[in-house]
């Protein structure tokens, strides 16, 4: 057998692993047609430096490989956290309505739950006295204010004047200084504001009959003859849920005249009243809510 040339020799070994690794001639043509080779095929004069050629062209195809891995992670890695970020901003937005909703349950709970206090017409009770002179008849008033709600009261302060001029009050006798009450009011139970006493002689410059055959000769509507008295006070107390103000209720009447019964003669006195123009609300539809809470608050 003749011995080959070197030169035929490494030609025989190009094509053989030639033949064998198609992957990585066609990447070896890829950059020998970029010109990145720094050593010409046909410069290569033996199998063993070809092979150590071939090895190179691996190794920099194997890094652009990895490369491009990378940057497919990173892309990958963008779109994770891009995908992080517009969940994250719907998540929040639902914790957002979530929390805007559980607030409006919880208002709604309150207003149907929370204790409210309602002040009625002005009740009234006769005493009668008798002396020497004949019978006197003085009357006591004095504001029932119910509450409503579903939760007990807890009042804080109260306040309840008068004056006789038919006038409603000023703002300045509105916010006359109260005095301390402090008690709780179930549900659907009674407070009754303030006491003030008044003579028949005051309010209607008469005495009115004592004795029922008397009474039923009244006729069925008496009005006051004089200026009527004028009735208001209000009422401050706190519900039992946390972190809610401080309520208020006010009110205030004016007397118009006195009705008889004639079917109840136990109690055949009812006085009718007119609502004052202002003070008949309920916390912050009162226009002045901050003055009376601030009474409230530093009564001592």
């Amino acid at each position: 057998m003749d011995n080959d040339s070197p030169e035929q020799e490494a030609k025989d070994a190009k094509n053989k692993i030639g033949e064998s690794t198609i992957f990585g001639q066609r990447q070896l043509e890829a950059d020998h047609s970029e010109g990145t080779n720094t050593e010409s095929e046909e410069e290569i004069k033996n199998p063993e430096e070809y092979m150590r050629y071939l090895a190179d062209r691996i190794s920099r195809w194997w890094r652009k490989l990895e490369q491009h891995s990378n940057r497919t992670i990173a892309t990958f890695t963008i779109v994770i956290a891009l995908t992080g970020i517009v969940y994250t901003f719907f998540a929040g937005g639902q914790w957002d309505e979530m929390k805007t909703s559980n607030g409006l349950s919880q208002e709604a709970l309150e207003s149907v739950q929370r204790a409210f206090l309602t002040c009625r017409d002005v009740t009234e009770r006769r005493l009668v006295m008798h002396d020497i002179l004949g019978h006197h008849g003085i009357w006591t008033f004095t504001m029932p204010c119910e509450n409503t709600g579903t939760t007990p009261a807890n009042a804080t302060a109260q306040a309840f004047f008068d004056n006789r001029l038919g006038k409603e009050p000023s703002e300045q006798e509105f916010t006359q200084k109260p005095y301390i009450y402090t008690g709780v009011i179930g549900p659907k139970a009674l407070r009754y504001v303030g006491s003030i006493r008044m003579t028949e002689l005051e309010i209607f410059g008469k005495e009115l009959p004592d004795k029922t055959d008397d009474i039923l000769k009244m006729t069925i509507q008496t009005t006051v003859d004089r200026e009527p008295p004028v009735f208001w006070g209000w009422i401050s107390y706190r519900d039992i849920f946390p972190k809610t103000n401080l309520h208020i209720t006010e009110f205030c009447q004016k007397m118009l005249g006195i009705t008889i019964d004639r079917t109840n003669l136990q109690s055949p006195f009812s006085f009718s009243y007119l609502p004052c123009e202002e003070h008949n609300c309920a916390d912050e539809n009162c226009k002045d809510y901050r003055q009376i809470v601030a009474l409230a608050e530093n009564i001592k």
